[in-house]
């Protein structure tokens, strides 16, 4: 459980909202964080408010300088469905109406082998700071979990101690509430036994595995972009800016692309491996990984006579609409 408390007026609905939430097997950490922003919002322009208003929830609504239109669409969601469960008890509620806005499209980047080393180079140069005080022991090793298991950066966030066999991750709760486990390789398990070792003494299982200082307080996406933008700037990759990446997401799609280059070369029965791709990566149908097959005769189209000899027409001509950081 992390460690948000709220103090405004309807301090207590939020609570049990996000409680009721998590009773139903949600994580509820991001939408948690939300919840804490809009009581804060509250709490300095509302601060004696009985039940949520359409002043309260168009001021919510608003777009913010500089934000993006899928960071408005998700906070405006969560907000939905608090309003929804706030009207239950009080029938005054003004329930949230607001329509999504478009989401630009995004071209995954794939990095290059090359990058990746370069970036885990920066990575490995990182020193001690206080702020963050792990930061150098942390993110090394966390940027190659998301690489090297294709995980989201989500729940990477939410692995705990317990979660952690000596060979594989076990994933409590993925998109959509699945579970499943993530063998890794070797190598890569040795290197999170001896971060547990240094930064987890006491071995508490009950521990967030990735944490944020010396206190044990859970590390958050938001966080990681930070270091991640930090890191491509010393490893000379270039960013192409708002909205154009690279993001942190796209190590997991550089993962399933590296694998899908190395199974092409190696000749292996693609048809035979994709199933447990989409197994390992945590997808519900093989939809998105014909996505995936697009990007990698983007990135390689001398693999395209390959791709197209093993599945003929079911590589996609376009992108999706969109494929969000939760893909």
């Amino acid at each position: 459980m992390d460690d948000i408390v709220y103090i405004g007026p309807l301090h207590k609905q939020m609570e049990n909202f996000v409680h009721y939430k998590r009773s139903l097997g949600y994580s509820y950490h991001e939408e948690a964080d939300r919840i804490k922003r809009f009581d804060q919002m509250i709490q300095s322009n509302w601060p004696k408010a009985e039940y949520i208003t359409k002043e309260i929830a168009d001021a919510w609504c608003r777009r913010q300088p500089n934000e993006s239109v899928s960071n408005q669409n998700g906070r405006i969601a969560t907000v939905k469905q608090f309003t929804k469960y706030m009207a239950g008890l009080d029938n005054r509620t003004f329930i949230v109406r607001y329509q999504p806005g478009v989401v630009p499209k995004y071209k995954p980047y794939i990095f290059s082998h090359n990058e990746i080393s370069l970036f885990f180079s920066a990575a490995d140069s990182m020193r001690f700071k206080p702020r963050p005080a792990l930061g150098h022991i942390t993110y090394p090793l966390l940027f190659r979990v998301l690489y090297c298991c294709g995980m989201r950066a989500s729940e990477v966030c939410d692995l705990k101690l317990c979660d952690f066999d000596d060979i594989s991750f076990v994933v409590q709760h993925g998109k959509f509430g699945k579970g499943r486990m993530v063998p890794m390789d070797p190598v890569l398990a040795e290197m999170v036994k001896k971060y547990i070792t240094q930064v987890h003494p006491s071995g508490n299982p009950e521990e967030w595995l990735f944490v944020d200082g010396f206190e044990g307080r859970k590390l958050y996406p938001t966080k990681i972009y930070d270091c991640f933008r930090d890191l491509l700037l010393i490893a000379g990759i270039k960013h192409g800016g708002k909205g154009k990446g690279p993001r942190v997401h796209d190590f997991r799609f550089t993962f399933i692309v590296h694998r899908l280059e190395q199974w092409i070369h190696e000749n292996a029965d693609i048809n035979a491996w994709l199933p447990v791709l989409q197994f390992y990566v945590g997808h519900s149908d093989m939809d998105a990984l014909g996505y995936y097959l697009q990007i990698t005769t983007d990135v390689h189209p001398d693999l395209r006579n390959k791709l197209t000899e093993a599945f003929g027409d079911i590589i996609p001509m376009h992108y999706v609409e969109e494929y969000n950081e939760n893909n």
